[in-house]
This record gives structure tokens, C-alpha cells and sequence, in this order.
């Protein structure tokens, strides 16, 4: 395999998209229907394969421009191997019973039973726990975990990360306004990490210091929800993102307002649907993605980004001492 960053980056790329098909199938599948069976099938028959080429770059074997799938499988087999490792006989059993019944679903209209469709998410997650093992490059994936805490994983980043694996939780909950609010709170702990920063996060004056400043505290607050709106149109614009999705993004996660004294509150117009908080949580995590790999996204504690802006750690509270 090519070792430089851009080859490597490539390959993480295909490895996210492969778990977030993964993350499809298992949500597919519980539909508990003829065609939700075939169609969970074919995804996680898909998400297999393009791990099983995630896994066979890491040899200098090359394969022909259109390979068989038996070759792609050989290929994986051996960078296997290469690294010491196997790649076990009756996981490779199952991944060509499930893509022998893929192609009779896609090429002869069979279908496929909900406990085949079952088993090709099980091996599509057997293979993408295999992978840590190969390279330090890819991290472990819980049980269930999708996109969001894969990345999650791939950060250090405390305040973000917790929130992206928060919101994925509350979305295997179904509680879709949790997972929204997740969203809404790391999109601010991401706008928090920009490096170079895009000027200070707003927060919301206190009640009382609006009520002493009258008309201009309400200024004031509108100059920071302006600046919150043109930091995140600045990121999304950053990593590619289309003005008619961050439109969408923005809408789904409204606005965050914070006070001062720690408390804060989520406004929106209107509460989301599941499938609405499943993709601003995505999107969220693939703009952390992006510009963790561009290098412009800090690393570290609340405390090491302060320190590294300002050059100073922030004071630890002396812990009060027993009475005598």
C-alpha cells in the first residue's frame, strides 16, 4: 500500500463509509420485511466487499481492473497474513453464502430471509473488528456504534466526542429531539476547537445585565447570534458542504443559546423527525472529520486549548479544606 497521508485518507474514507452501510443494514433489517431483508443484504454485502478492499491495500498485491469477488477476498486474505493475522475460515464462509444470495436478489429477484440479512450485518461487523488489529489507522467500533463513533473514536477531543456518541445513543433510543440537541452542542464544542478560531463563541448576556443595558443588550446578543450563524456557514463552506444542506443542517439544530453561569437552551422552529437528527448527526461528524484531517481542528482538554491559545492553563478551584 501507498503510505503517504493522502493514500491513507482515502482509505479511512472508504472504511467510514463501509461502517456507515453497516449502520444502515442493522437499521434496515429490523424492519422485519421481505424487502427490507433483501435490501439490508445487498448494503451490508457492499459494506463487506469495500472493507475486504480496505483491508487487501495493505499489500502490494494489485488486482485486475475488474475484479472478481473471490480475488478481492484472496487479497484481503493475504495483507492478512502479511500482518500475522488470519482471516477466519468461517467468517470467509459466511461473507460468500451472503454474496452468492446477493447475487440472486439483485440478478434473479430471490429473496432474502431476515436471518441472511442478519448474518451479512454480523459478518460486515466481524470483518470491521479485524481491522484494528491490521493497523493502528482504524479503531475499535462497539456493538451498534455508526459514523459518529467511529469518529468520535479517531479524536481527542473530550467535549466533542462525548456528544457525538450521545447523540448516536439517543438515536438507537428514538428520541430524535436528544440526538438534535447532541448535534446542536458539538457543532458548538466544534466551532470551539477551530484552529485558526473564528473569533470567540457568542454566548447570551445574563438576564439581569440585559435588563441593565436595555436596548443594547438585546444588540448585543444579536451581533453574537449573527457571528455563531457566519462561523458555522464558514465551516460548512470549509469542508464542502452545499448551501441547500447547511440550510437544512441549521434548520434541523437551530439555535444554541448559551447564558452566562453555565446554563444554555436549544431553540427551533420545529421538532425533528429521527431520520432528520440520523443525518445532521452525520454531517456534523463528517465537517469534525474533515477538518481533523486538514489539521484545523484542535486537539486535547478545554484545558489545552486555552493554554495553547493564550499560553496559560486556566486556575484549578482549591479544594476547600476540612473544618478542624
Amino acid at each position: 500500500m501507498t503510505t503517504g497521508s493522502d493514500a491513507q485518507s482515502r482509505l479511512l474514507r472508504r472504511w467510514l463509509t463501509a461502517l456507515g452501510l453497516v449502520a444502515t443494514a442493522e437499521d434496515v433489517v429490523r424492519r422485519d420485511d421481505d424487502a427490507a431483508s433483501s435490501t439490508a443484504l445487498i448494503v451490508a454485502d457492499s459494506a463487506a466487499e469495500t472493507l475486504l478492499g480496505v483491508i487487501g491495500a495493505w499489500t502490494d498485491e494489485s488486482l485486475p481492473p475488474e475484479p472478481k469477488y473471490h480475488q478481492v477476498m484472496e487479497r484481503a486474505r493475504h495483507a492478512m497474513e502479511a500482518a500475522g493475522l488470519r482471516l477466519p475460515l468461517a467468517l470467509q464462509q459466511d461473507l460468500r453464502s451472503v454474496h452468492a444470495l446477493r447475487n440472486a436478489v439483485v440478478h434473479h429477484g430471490a429473496v432474502a430471509p431476515e436471518s441472511e440479512a442478519s448474518l451479512a450485518c454480523q459478518a460486515a461487523r466481524r470483518l470491521l473488528d479485524l481491522m484494528p488489529a491490521l493497523s493502528e489507522y482504524f479503531v475499535a467500533v462497539p456493538a451498534g456504534g455508526g459514523v459518529a463513533t467511529a469518529i468520535a473514536a479517531l479524536l481527542d477531543a473530550p467535549d466533542l466526542t462525548a456528544l457525538l456518541v450521545a447523540g448516536e445513543a439517543a438515536l438507537r433510543r428514538g428520541a430524535a429531539t436528544e440526538a438534535a440537541d447532541a448535534t446542536t452542542r458539538a457543532h458548538t464544542a466544534l466551532l470551539f476547537r477551530l484552529d485558526p478560531p473564528l473569533g470567540a463563541p457568542p454566548s447570551e448576556l445574563w438576564f439581569t445585565d440585559k435588563r441593565g443595558l436595555g436596548k443594547a443588550g438585546d444588540y448585543l446578543d444579536g451581533i453574537g447570534k449573527s457571528l455563531a450563524q457566519i462561523q458555522g456557514w464558514v465551516v460548512a463552506s470549509a469542508v464542502g458542504m452545499h448551501p441547500a444542506a447547511y440550510r437544512r443542517l441549521h434548520a434541523i439544530m437551530g439555535t444554541h443559546i448559551r447564558y452566562m453561569g453555565g446554563n444554555d437552551r436549544i431553540a427551533r422552529h420545529s421538532e425533528p423527525t429521527l431520520d432528520d437528527a440520523r443525518w445532521a448527526l452525520t454531517r456534523l461528524a463528517e465537517m469534525a472529520f474533515r477538518l481533523w484531517q486538514q489539521g484545523a481542528l484542535l486537539e486535547g482538554t478545554w484545558d489545552d486549548i486555552i493554554e495553547h491559545r493564550y499560553g496559560v492553563r486556566p486556575p484549578r478551584p482549591t479544594p476547600e479544606l476540612p473544618a478542624p
